[in-house]
């Protein structure tokens, strides 16, 4: 990783960014571990690895079910053992980790796969390869890997024309578009093509590079949800969800300045006189007032002040220059499959392998876009086994429903060939 960004990926407020969603992030490893089918190792210890610590929530809710003969090891590739207190700490790059052969019961990848791939001194998926490689070393025979990490668009090479509404968005597609494919190896040779309106801006170009600009505009909003408004006096409190399916959720402000903020009635926000406490005022706003909210703050604000653009280029050298996407669903378990050794990964069983729908971020794309593309999270329950292990649970069926048939069939003559049996 380069370190000028150590600063960045370490502070409070980016980890508090990513500190969500715990029970998505581990409940494989709470699976694995609530049924005891973790492996232990010659001396009868169940190690866990968590790879990539970010704040050290995950790591306190994983330590809440592991076993008295556990050992929970936190790998982070920076210096982050001060948010690993009371957990054994392993400085540890994912391209070679620092532990025996066979020593992990259960590792851990949320998220941290498409942060190799950006940043990695590989500069290429060869790194992501190569950390799934090692990741196999690492673990016991029967061993598993929870992976998690953003879903890859089908067709992703096609070009398409997709028009983005609203002077926000035009701000933030000056503001990164350009510098993102000129500063990032996978699409160096990307193309694209632009209308722009005052207000709107159509732009022609693959649908990997349209999630791309898609999922940094989200990341960028949440910088300025949990830090920006902030400096306003308006703090995010919380949110619940009202329907989950349809992305509609309930947001509540806090007015930090403890008198009747400007910023409130600028944008006309709603008073909870019920909710309000020690002379704060609370704001409660529904997800689409919310959002129309949001999005007027960075219009209004970009390029207008100094502390809105010093906080947005923080984020621009932080995630501006990082990549989502990779590899998709069918050609991460195809990479499983061909790694080289006696044992292979392979999804665990029928529930091992999901596609997570981002309802709110979806729903909201599809407001400011003529084709916002489905937001989801892609995870993968691997279990070590050999090839013989996994062509049984293939014939099962235990992939339909995620795979096509003729994937699967290529799957087989893989797994067929492995085996020296075709």
């Amino acid at each position: 990783m380069r370190g000028g960004l150590r600063e960045e990926k370490t502070s409070d407020m980016y980890l508090s960014l990513i500190d969500g969603n715990i029970d998505e992030k581990i409940g494989y490893i709470v699976e694995v571990l609530a049924k005891r089918h973790a492996p232990a190792d010659k001396k009868g210890i169940v190690t866990v690895l968590e790879c990539g610590i970010g704040g050290g929530s995950q790591l306190r809710k994983i330590a809440e079910y592991m076993p008295c003969n556990g050992r929970l090891i936190a790998m982070d590739i920076l210096d982050l053992s001060y948010r690993a207190s009371g957990f054994m700490f392993l400085r540890s790059d994912m391209c070679n980790i620092n532990l025996p052969d066979s020593s992990v019961s259960v590792a851990n990848l949320s998220a941290i796969l498409h942060e190799v791939y950006s940043y990695h001194k590989y500069q290429s998926i060869k790194s992501v390869d190569k950390s799934l490689s090692e990741i196999a070393r690492v673990l016991l025979p029967g061993g598993y890997c929870a992976y998690r990490d953003l879903g890859y668009p089908d067709n992703a090479d096609d070009m398409i024309s997709i028009t983005y509404k609203g002077r926000h968005i035009v701000f933030f597609y000056h503001f990164f578009l350009k510098d993102f494919v000129y500063n990032t190896h996978a699409y160096e040779v990307a193309s694209y093509g632009c209308e722009e309106r005052a207000d709107s801006v159509t732009l022609t170009m693959s649908k990997l590079l349209h999630m791309e600009f898609q999922r940094h505009y989200l990341s960028f909003r949440e910088v300025v949800r949990g830090g920006f408004l902030a400096e306003l006096g308006i703090s995010s409190l919380r949110h619940r969800w009202i329907s989950k399916q349809d992305g509609i959720k309930e947001f509540f402000l806090e007015d930090t300045t403890g008198i009747f903020n400007p910023v409130a009635r600028v944008y006309n926000l709603m008073y909870c006189p019920l909710l309000s406490r020690e002379g704060k005022r609370v704001y409660r706003m529904r997800g689409t007032q919310f959002d129309i909210f949001l999005d007027s703050v960075i219009a209004d604000y970009a390029q207008k002040s100094r502390l809105f653009m010093t906080y947005i280029e923080r984020w621009k050298e932080r995630e501006g220059k990082e990549m989502y996407y990779y590899y998709s669903l069918e050609q991460i378990i195809r990479k499983g499959i061909e790694l080289e050794g006696d044992y292979i990964l392979f999804p665990a069983h029928s529930d091992a392998v999901k596609k997570i729908t981002r309802h709110y971020y979806t729903r909201y794309l599809s407001t400011i876009a003529t084709h916002g593309m489905r937001d989801y999270k892609q995870l993968i329950l691997w279990q070590k086994m050999t090839p013989e292990r996994a062509l049984t649970l293939l014939d099962k069926g235990i992939l339909q429903g995620h795979i096509s048939p003729d994937v699967q069939a290529e799957y087989r003559k893989i797994l067929m060939s492995r085996m020296g049996s075709g």
